[in-house]
């Protein structure tokens, strides 16, 4: 995720963005999170969803999931209203922080650029961490999943966004390392793995 002319005009414009440059890298992201999950079935919570293509492309590859898709934007609610996911798709107008969902009640839990977003990440990895079922994943956090699609889609943002992507992502480096993200996670005494190399950064966790 970003701040540049596009993302001035809120979800509409980051839409256009994910429908475009960012698409290729959602179906490689999708492979990598159900082949760390080890299953292919269950409700899978999308955080952040946006337009909705992680949960999309997930749902191509596990044809017996359910999906809620949760974003604080109701713009970015709409959006994904809009394209037609049919009735395995279910949508949720909450805040990370205080997920309306019940325990032990999601057995996937995904988001791809949303953490950056997450004012209280404490509170929302604890809140991701209570919806999960016994057995259930969480992986979020920000990348494309490879390194030739990172170059390839880097390159693209700065021919389309100019020096404002590469000083958010700058930006985004220095305050919100991985060392910085991870050790909130410790603080809540959650195991988990970091992945933090060209596939992206990846915070992973099972209940």
């Amino acid at each position: 995720m970003f701040e540049d002319k596009d993302m001035e005009k809120g979800a509409r414009g980051f839409h256009e963005i994910a429908s475009q440059i960012f698409l290729p890298c959602y179906d490689l992201l999708a492979g990598q999170i159900l082949d760390k999950a080890g299953f292919s079935e269950g409700l899978c919570l999308d955080l952040g969803s946006s337009g909705g293509f992680l949960a999309d492309a997930v749902s191509k590859q596990a044809k017996d999931m359910r999906f809620i898709l949760l974003d604080v934007d109701p713009e970015a609610i709409a959006i994904a209203k809009e394209q037609n996911y049919g009735d395995k798709f279910s949508y949720l107008l909450a805040n990370v922080e205080d997920i309306p969902l019940d325990d032990n009640s999601v057995d996937l839990v995904i988001s791809r650029g949303s953490l950056w977003f997450w004012r209280n990440k404490q509170k929302a990895f604890s809140e991701i961490y209570r919806v999960l079922s016994k057995g259930g994943l969480a992986y979020f956090g920000c990348g494309f999943g490879s390194g030739k699609l990172q170059e390839e889609i880097h390159l693209k943002m700065l021919e389309h966004s100019g020096k404002s992507w590469e000083d958010k992502i700058k930006k985004i480096k220095v305050e919100q390392s991985g060392e910085f993200i991870a050790g909130i996670v410790k603080t809540l005494g959650i195991k988990f793995e970091m992945i933090n190399d060209e596939r992206g950064l990846w915070i992973i966790f099972r209940k």
